[in-house]
């Protein structure tokens, strides 16, 4: 418990929002919930598959990292870092530099994209990309 105090001291700490996006009637993703709750995104954002950086991890069941929003480039952290190009869906306001998106799914069913953004680029580095899995991991399951 202590260490799981310790991870969410250091998420307020570098400014971290996470966001749970799902797909919605449309089959696009929309965010369903966040954290910290008072964080405001657009009502009417959505992705479809391969859209963003969470639409590419839903297409690709693949954790997808952008290091630097300004410069729009994902990179695919699969068994081999693999860069993706442009990917990010830029919006009018928003304040996050880089982002993680960690698809939750099985082989057979997809149930939405984990979205850890923070305010400065550059942020996760690969420990973060084992938490964030397992994170997701956990969801998934909790989602079958």
């Amino acid at each position: 418990m202590r260490r799981f105090k310790e991870i969410l001291e250091t998420g307020v700490s570098r400014k971290i929002v996470i966001s749970l996006m799902e797909k919605n009637a449309d089959d696009k993703l929309a965010i369903t919930d966040k954290w910290p709750a008072e964080i405001k995104f657009d009502d009417n954002f959505q992705l479809a598959c391969g859209e963003g950086g969470a639409g590419v991890a839903w297409k690709e069941k693949e954790l997808v990292y952008i290091p630097s929003i300004k410069h729009l480039i994902a990179i695919r952290v699969g068994e081999k870092y693999t860069p993706l190009g442009l990917v990010y869906k830029r919006t009018d306001e928003h304040p996050f530099k880089s982002i993680l998106c960690v698809p939750l799914a099985t082989d057979s069913n997809f149930y939405g994209v984990l979205t850890i953004s923070a305010n400065k680029k550059g942020t996760f580095l690969v420990p973060d990309f084992e938490i964030a899995r397992l994170a997701g991991t956990l969801l998934t399951v909790i989602k079958c």
